[in-house]
C-alpha cells in the first residue's frame, strides 16, 4: 500500500512539474481556443461570440501546434478538442466517442501545418493549413462522413463578410478565415522581423476590404414581392428513455393535419409548409393520408409541402422507412416527391430508404402568381452540392428539418449560408429547434424557437421572392477544385524543398568531418 501511495505521489509530482514547465502561452491559447469552440452554444443571443470566436480558435490551436513539438502534446490537443466538441454538440458517451474521432480527424490539417510550417518556413506556407482544412471538409462532404466542419456558418450575423460565399462558397470563406488565422500565427512567431509587421497590416487590410466589398453588395439589396406563407410544426411526440419515439394513431394524425390546414386557410395563407417527418404513418395508411392532403390543397387553392415518415409494414421490408416530402400544387396534384438523401450519422438509422433523385425545381402558382421553388430535407441542406443542383433561378428554397438542443444555434446558421451561396430566399421550419426565414442576401426575416412557436400552431411569414444569380451558384463545382489543386501544389513544393535540403546538409557535414580545417 505504501508503495502505491509513494508511486502516486511521485507521478503527481511529475505531473505538477510538467504543468509548471508547460503552463505557458501555447497551452493557454489551446485552452482559450477550446473555450471559443463551445462557448457560443451557451450564449446563443450573444452574437459577437459566433462572429469573433471562429476567428479566434483556429489561431489559438494553430499557434499551440506550431510551438509544441512533443508527441504527447498532440494527445493533449485532441483531448481538449474532444471535450470542446462534446460540450458543444452533446454530452453522452456515444457522442463523446464521435467527438474523439472527429478531433483526431480534424487534427490532420494542424498536423500537416505543424510538419511544414517551421520557424524558418517561407510565408506562403501559411496557405497549407487553410487549403488542407478545406480539402478535408470537401472530402468529408463527398463521402457523407460529416457536413458541418466549415466555418462560414459562424458569420451568419456578419452579413457583409457572408456575401463572400456568393462568389467562393462556404469552403472559400472557411479558407479565408483559416488563412487569416495561419498568417496571424506566423506574424506572432516572427514579430521581431519587420516583414512580419507588414504582413500583419496587409492581412488586416484584406479583412477590412472583404467587409467593405460585402457592404457594397448589400447596398444593392432591394425589396420584392412576397408570398404569405403558413408554417407549422406537427403534433408533439413522446420520446422514450431509449431514444425511440412513440408514434401517434392514424386518426390523431388526420385530426391534427386537418386542424392545421384549416387554421392556415383561416389566416389567408397562400401556401403551407411543415417540419421534417411532421407525421409518421404506416405505408398502408399513406395513400389515404396523401389523398386527404391533396383534397385540402385543391379545396383551398393552397400549395402544401408535406413531409412524412412512411414506415413499411410488409414482412420483407418491415422495420424500414422512408423520409419523404410531397409538394402539392393549388389544384391538389403532387408536383414533386423528394426522399431524403443523407441520413444523419448515428442519429438516423441505416434502415432509411435514401433518395437518389435530384433536388426538385418546380414552377408553382402561389397566391395567383407563378414562382420557381425548390426544397430539400434537413441534413441534405448541409451539402452545398445538393442544394446548388436546384439551379440559379429558384426564388424560394424550403428546408423542413428536425433538430435537437445541441444543434439549435448551429443548424439554421449553416442552412442560411445556402441562401447567400445561391442568391435564394430560404425557409427552414424545424421540430424541436429554431425556425428561420432569410432573404437572398441572408437577411433574417423570421427566427423563433420551438418554445415560442409551439406544436400544431400556424404562424404566418411574408417571404420575399426576389433572387439573384451568384458566381458560386453557377460555377461552384469548379471553384471547389481550386482548394484541392492548391493543397496538392503547396504540399508538393513543401515536400520537395524539405527533401532537397537533406543531401546538401549531409555533404557539408561529410566534408567538415574529413577536412575539419575547411571552413563551413
Amino acid at each position: 500500500m505504501d508503495y502505491i501511495k509513494n508511486k502516486c505521489a511521485f507521478n503527481l509530482s511529475l505531473f505538477m512539474d510538467w504543468l509548471k514547465r508547460n503552463l505557458d502561452l501555447p497551452l493557454g491559447l489551446l485552452i482559450v481556443g477550446c473555450l471559443f469552440v463551445f462557448l457560443p452554444s451557451f450564449f446563443p443571443d450573444f452574437k459577437i461570440l459566433y462572429v469573433l470566436g471562429v476567428w479566434v480558435w483556429p489561431f489559438c490551436l494553430l499557434y499551440y501546434c506550431r510551438q509544441s513539438g512533443e508527441c504527447f502534446k498532440k494527445s493533449i490537443f485532441c483531448l481538449f478538442l474532444t471535450a470542446a466538441i462534446s460540450i458543444r454538440f452533446g454530452s453522452d458517451l456515444v457522442f463523446f466517442g464521435l467527438a474523439a474521432i472527429a478531433s483526431v480527424v480534424f487534427y490532420i490539417p494542424f498536423f500537416v501545418d505543424k510538419h511544414f510550417c517551421t520557424k524558418d518556413a517561407p510565408f506562403y506556407y501559411t496557405l497549407i493549413f487553410p487549403s488542407v482544412y478545406s480539402v478535408v471538409n470537401i472530402t468529408f462532404t463527398i463521402f457523407d462522413v460529416l457536413a458541418g466542419g466549415n466555418l462560414a456558418y459562424a458569420q451568419y450575423d456578419n452579413r457583409a463578410l457572408l456575401q463572400l460565399t456568393s462568389v467562393i462558397g462556404e469552403y472559400g470563406l472557411t479558407f479565408f478565415i483559416c488563412f487569416v488565422a495561419s498568417a496571424a500565427a506566423y506574424v506572432v512567431a516572427h514579430w521581431e522581423q519587420v516583414n512580419a509587421k507588414r504582413i500583419g497590416v496587409a492581412i488586416l487590410l484584406s479583412v477590412v476590404a472583404a467587409h467593405a466589398w460585402g457592404f457594397y453588395i448589400l447596398s444593392g439589396e432591394a425589396d420584392s414581392n412576397t408570398i404569405r406563407l403558413a408554417q407549422t410544426i406537427g403534433p408533439k411526440l413522446e420520446q422514450l428513455p431509449n431514444g425511440e419515439w412513440v408514434n401517434l394513431p392514424i386518426e390523431t394524425n388526420f385530426e391534427s393535419f386537418n386542424k392545421i390546414v384549416n387554421s392556415a386557410h383561416e389566416q389567408n395563407a397562400e401556401m403551407l409548409i411543415m417540419n421534417e417527418e411532421a407525421f409518421t404513418i404506416a405505408d398502408t395508411n399513406a395513400p389515404a393520408f396523401i389523398e386527404n392532403a391533396a383534397m385540402y390543397a385543391k379545396k383551398f387553392s393552397m400549395p402544401i409541402l408535406l413531409p412524412l415518415e412512411v414506415d413499411y409494414t410488409d414482412s420483407l421490408n418491415k422495420g424500414r422507412y422512408k423520409n419523404v416530402a410531397f409538394l402539392f400544387d393549388s389544384e391538389g396534384k403532387i408536383v414533386a416527391e423528394y426522399n431524403k438523401h443523407k441520413p444523419l450519422p448515428i442519429v438516423e438509422t441505416f434502415d432509411m430508404d435514401v433518395g437518389r433523385e435530384k433536388v426538385p425545381t418546380i414552377p408553382l402558382k402561389i397566391g395567383g402568381e407563378n414562382y420557381l421553388v425548390s426544397y430539400a430535407i434537413c441534413y441534405d441542406g448541409n451539402f452545398t452540392e445538393i442544394v446548388r443542383a436546384m439551379g440559379d433561378s429558384v426564388q424560394v428554397y424550403f428546408n423542413p428539418s428536425w433538430d435537437w438542443e445541441g444543434l439549435n444555434d448551429f443548424h439554421y446558421r449553416m442552412l442560411a449560408v445556402r441562401a447567400v451561396e445561391n442568391g435564394v430566399n430560404m425557409v427552414m421550419i424545424t421540430y424541436d429547434g429554431i425556425s428561420v426565414v432569410t432573404n437572398d442576401y441572408g437577411k433574417e426575416i423570421f427566427r423563433k424557437g420551438i418554445e415560442e412557436i409551439g406544436y400544431e400552431k400556424v404562424f404566418i411569414t411574408d417571404v420575399p421572392t426576389g433572387f439573384h444569380v451568384t458566381v458560386y451558384g453557377r460555377f461552384g463545382n469548379i471553384i471547389n477544385w481550386v482548394y484541392l489543386v492548391l493543397a496538392v501544389l503547396l504540399l508538393s513544393v513543401a515536400v520537395y524543398r524539405k527533401h532537397a535540403k537533406k543531401p546538401a546538409a549531409s555533404a557539408k557535414g561529410l566534408i567538415q568531418a574529413i577536412f575539419p580545417q575547411v571552413p563551413g
